[in-house]
């Protein structure tokens, strides 16, 4: 007997029946097709796409802008810049300076000469004082060395440019001052001083030079 293999021609309902895909004249239920078919009917009856499988679906509604209060400080920003820090330059070429054992610092103090506590004290303040650009820096031309008085002028005229004189205000005050004596003629200060609300600390240097003080070294923060 001899068995007649009979080839069946698929309908339309029998999509889900069909092994090979390209005997059908419809096209497949596919993702982009079944979208397009749904905007095309339902939504955008007029819808025609551009171009083979580019569609112009609905842009997404932009988020809502909230607008948050904005809080002024309740304080002004401080500036960056402290025209009162100051440092001596380090120069350790001047032996008068960083060599002791050249000059003779073991001897007694002169008679006549202003205590050190005395002499820091106002040397701290007057050097606030032309810092903040309400004294003359030529009040310690002869008090102080030679290089650091031109690094105070130098100091003295960066904060003007930068920050304009300063405001009139109470003179700084002394709160009280710390005297160390590591030979008879050198005296290294401490000097805390109350200025405008805030307390700055100064350290001093002094050296016995022609029988009277001599700051060799000057430190503010």
């Amino acid at each position: 007997m001899t068995l007649k293999t009979v080839k069946r021609i698929p309908k339309n309902n029998d999509v889900h029946k069909i092994q090979n895909p390209h005997q059908i004249s419809e096209p497949l239920l596919t993702a982009a097709n079944i979208l397009q078919n749904h905007h095309k009917n339902t939504i955008f009856p007029n819808y025609k796409p551009k171009e083979k499988g580019i569609y112009n679906l609905a842009k997404p509604l932009p988020a809502p802008i909230i607008q948050h209060a904005v809080t002024p400080p309740t304080r002004p920003i401080p500036n960056s810049f402290d025209r009162i820090s100051f440092y001596s330059p380090h120069n350790k070429n001047n032996p008068a300076i960083y060599k002791d054992e050249e000059i003779n610092f073991s001897l007694p103090l002169p008679e006549n000469i202003m205590p050190a506590q005395k002499f820091a004290a106002l040397i701290s303040l007057q050097s606030i004082e032309i810092l903040n650009g309400h004294r003359p820096a030529r009040h310690l031309q002869g008090w102080v060395e030679p290089e650091l008085y031109q690094a105070i002028v130098r100091r003295t005229g960066l904060g003007i440019r930068i920050s304009g004189k300063a405001s009139k205000r109470l003179p700084p005050t002394l709160r009280r001052v710390r005297v160390f004596y590591p030979l008879p003629r050198i005296a290294e200060c401490c000097v805390i001083i109350r200025d405008e609300g805030r307390t700055r600390a100064v350290a001093v240097r002094l050296e016995v030079r022609h029988q009277k003080w001599h700051v060799t070294a000057l430190e503010i923060i």
